[in-house]
């Protein structure tokens, strides 16, 4: 009967085992620090090879690497190898002395014993917890993507909703938006043209809020703008025309590095953004809807007046 079956051994008491089966010495420990030191000297002196350097980046030589150097300086010291197959190169001794070090009593199983423990109970759940922090990590930068993918989204909804605002195509967007800017003056001309003829529509507006409230609306913007039509800020604030008009110059910034100059008009300068524009806007049809109602307006109000009289 083949007496080599293999048996099952508790791993955490394998180097045990060893022991109390007269395999390895008790005593391993010091002989392991007289290898180590030879190990030490011998890595003063090593050829340059791939693979010799490949097996010194590890954290701990052993003895399983020891043996893959000396498979390598076969290969360099072949040279130094004789007709009786001996070698006569110092660095093939000290490592042929390693080996048997480590033969004597079983050392390398012993060290390999305590090194696979190590492993088993501090290293891999060390790499375990790492990995499971690694996938937690990635399951975050998962949600974050799809963050940003949603973000992206509604991004480009709104940059959508924008070009239609100010009603450029977004093809190229430096480029319309400098025609846009040139439109302006017109667009402010042609608003102007409109305020004027609202007129009446603000001196009702003006009478009826006086008559409704204790403290009336006076419009100074409106009134301006109807009076003296298209000025500057300075003639709007202080009453009176500036002596001089500085040309304004409007920069945007583009891979031509040009400038965009336009004359600095009243309006331009009173309404300023495109917010005040859009509530001139409402305010142009707010009191344009009050000029098509003001005569039913008038007719309850002079109801109102006059009820408390005929009473």
């Amino acid at each position: 009967m083949d007496s080599n079956y293999p048996i099952d051994i508790h791993i955490h008491k394998l180097l045990d085992w060893l022991i109390s089966r007269k395999i390895c010495d008790s005593g391993w420990i010091t002989d392991i620090k007289t290898v180590r030191e030879k190990i030490r000297h011998a890595l003063e002196d090593m050829p340059e090879h791939k693979d010799i350097v490949q097996l010194l980046s590890g954290s701990y030589l052993h003895y399983f690497y020891a043996l893959q150097i000396i498979n390598i300086l076969k290969q360099t010291e072949a040279d130094s190898k004789n007709i009786f197959g001996m070698y006569g190169s110092n660095r093939m001794k000290d490592w042929q002395e390693i080996i048997k070090l480590y033969e004597k009593k079983s050392l390398y199983l012993a060290e390999s014993a305590d090194i696979l423990l190590k492993n088993i109970k501090y290293e891999i759940p060390n790499y375990k917890k790492h990995l499971n922090k690694l996938e937690n990590t990635k399951s975050e930068y998962k949600k974050r993507i799809e963050e940003y993918d949603k973000s992206i989204v509604s991004t480009n909804k709104d940059i959508a909703t924008l070009k239609k605002q100010l009603g450029i195509k977004g093809d190229h967007i430096q480029q319309e938006l400098k025609e846009s800017v040139n439109s302006l003056s017109g667009k402010y001309a042609d608003i102007t043209n409109h305020i004027k003829d609202l007129e009446y529509s603000v001196k009702y507006y003006i009478e009826y809020s006086d008559y409704v409230l204790a403290s009336p609306l006076q419009l100074p913007l409106l009134n301006h703008l109807i009076t003296k039509g298209n000025t500057t800020a300075f003639e709007y604030k202080y009453k009176r025309a500036p002596s001089s008009v500085e040309e304004f110059v409007f920069h945007i910034e583009n891979p031509d590095q040009e400038v965009l100059r336009m004359r600095s008009t009243g309006v331009m300068t009173l309404l300023i953004g495109v917010g005040i524009v859009i509530q001139m806007e409402e305010s142009l049809r707010l009191l344009l809807r009050m000029k098509q109602n003001w005569k039913k307006d008038q007719v309850r109000m002079w109801r109102k007046v006059r009820t408390p009289c005929l009473s």
